[in-house]
């Protein structure tokens, strides 16, 4: 099951080359074009602006968990919500035209990220006295319009039902696709702490470095990456949210990028000037997707899979709610999660995994994350949150 690690002529040859232009960064055009492509992130653009409310600064209670809700990961950084407000009551509102199509056929994935968004609603709403009761939709699975209503009551003692630091886990939670430590072991206490979102129409598994269930993923893995990148469709939607430069990346305020990555900066200068669009969306991508996935199961110390016992709308925006908290809890401790959902994106290796763990025929695989000790990374953008407000 496990499959040969080959890199395309084409890729190897731009990667030389990339790895040579650190030398030119200071000569002529060239240079130029490459310094100006390595630079850094400007945090005072206002794609980064949500992140820095930290502290409410004039905003109201309400205006305040919007921001808090809008920090919350999403598929591809899809951000697939907007927002109402009712007197006492904030309504998230999916926006089912920010999808990955083919990558996410029947919303699996949108579904999970207004769950998270959720999440991060009533963290907000604790933190500030609220206490926050969802109405979370039921029912089977379609393209059905979605309206998640929170309902909110001042309870001055809401915030003593969160743990210490979970609130401003908001701020500091991101994504981290890179390496992690394996000399760091994910600690007891965070492990028992990642089941605390799991509601009874979830399951969950864990399965640490060097364990059959490990190596069983880390195969899975790199078997899906394969699957995926063949299928033209679901490649072709999935890069779609790909920003390849800065400016695309800041203009839109969202997608996925290589700036977010622990690639050193050199590279990511070559690969945004000499790396053509056609390349990103040919072979040079597919490759680049097969290779990032081989490179990063490795060094998990740590593999997570949630699961539904049973298939169905609110089982799918629980378990955003629980991958959320799994991210806020691992935050807080100073650890990295990355939801690397390629095997839970393709039939067969889901179909996989569900049997390996013994998980539910009837539901589904929800979310395959790794968890470890990272180095600290830039955040992903975030479109303006007074925007999303209808």
């Amino acid at each position: 099951m496990q499959p040969e690690n080959t890199t395309s002529p084409t890729r190897r040859r731009i990667m030389f080359g990339l790895a040579a232009s650190g030398v030119a960064l200071g000569a002529g055009a060239v240079g130029l074009r490459l310094a100006e492509a390595a630079r850094t992130a400007d945090f005072s653009h206002p794609a980064y602006a949500a992140w820095k409310k930290a502290e409410k600064a004039g905003l109201s209670d309400i205006e305040y968990m919007i921001v808090c809700a809008h920090l919350a990961p999403s598929a591809h950084n899809i951000q697939p919500w907007h927002f109402a407000v009712d007197d006492d009551m904030i309504v998230i509102h999916a926006d089912l035209t920010r999808n990955i199509g083919a990558a996410d056929p029947d919303n699996r994935q949108l579904h999970q990220s207004l769950g998270c968004a959720l999440e991060n609603l009533i963290v907000a709403a604790a933190h500030l006295g609220y206490r926050a009761t969802p109405s979370i939709p039921e029912g089977p699975i379609g393209r059905q319009s979605i309206r998640l209503a929170v309902k909110l009551t001042k309870d001055r003692g809401a915030g003593a039902t969160l743990p210490e630091g979970m609130f401003d886990a908001i701020f500091a939670r991101m994504t981290n696709r890179g390496a992690y430590d394996l000399a760091t072991p994910v600690p007891v206490p965070l492990r028992a702490a990642l089941s605390g979102g799991i509601t009874d129409d979830l399951v969950i598994g864990l399965a640490d470095r060097g364990s059959a269930d490990a190596a069983y993923i880390t195969s899975t893995m790199r078997m899906a990456a394969r699957d995926v990148v063949a299928d033209e469709a679901f490649f072709r939607d999935s890069m779609s949210w790909w920003r390849v430069d800065r400016e695309t990346l800041y203009a839109k305020g969202d997608g996925i990028s290589l700036h977010t990555s622990e690639v050193p900066l050199v590279v990511k200068a070559g690969l945004q000037t000499f790396v053509s669009d056609e390349a990103w969306f040919g072979d040079f991508g597919r490759q680049g997707e097969i290779d990032g996935v081989d490179g990063v199961v490795g060094t998990t110390p740590l593999w997570g899979v949630i699961a539904s016992k049973r298939k169905g709308l609110g089982a799918r925006i629980r378990g955003g709610r629980a991958l959320e908290r799994i991210y806020l809890e691992a935050t807080r401790s100073g650890f990295a999660v990355h939801p690397l959902n390629y095997a839970a994106e393709h039939p067969r290796s889901a179909d996989v995994l569900t049997r390996r763990f013994g998980f539910p025929l009837e539901g589904e695989i929800l979310s395959v994350f790794r968890i470890g000790k990272g180095s600290p990374l830039e955040p992903s953008p975030r479109r303006p949150w007074r925007d999303l407000i209808v």
